[in-house]
């Protein structure tokens, strides 16, 4: 079987947030976005194995990274309102 067919790729979205995964264990890069018409205003981190990548605030939140191992990957989001950050979606997926 060829390294092709063991990728796995995944999707999902947890209120604000989305987390899209690409690749598998040999390397993999997840990406955080924000869920459509729920736009905020802040940012958003994504980690898993051997990874983490903290995103910059914005209009339009979100952020890749890419690492290697097996293990859960997650995409956060934080949204600024008022001087304070809430956290307003936590989407995980498994690299395998």
């Amino acid at each position: 079987m060829g390294s092709e067919a063991r990728l796995k790729d995944a999707r999902g979205c947890n209120h604000k947030v989305c987390i899209s995964v690409t690749g598998n264990a040999s390397g993999y890069t997840t990406r955080g976005s924000y869920s459509g018409t729920n736009r905020f205003y802040g940012h958003i981190n994504v980690w898993g194995p051997n990874m983490r990548v903290n995103g910059q605030d914005s209009a339009y939140p979100g952020v890749a990274g890419s690492g290697r191992g097996t293990g859960q990957t997650c995409a956060e989001g934080w949204e600024l309102s008022g001087g304070t950050y809430t956290s307003v979606g936590l989407p995980c997926k498994d690299v395998s």
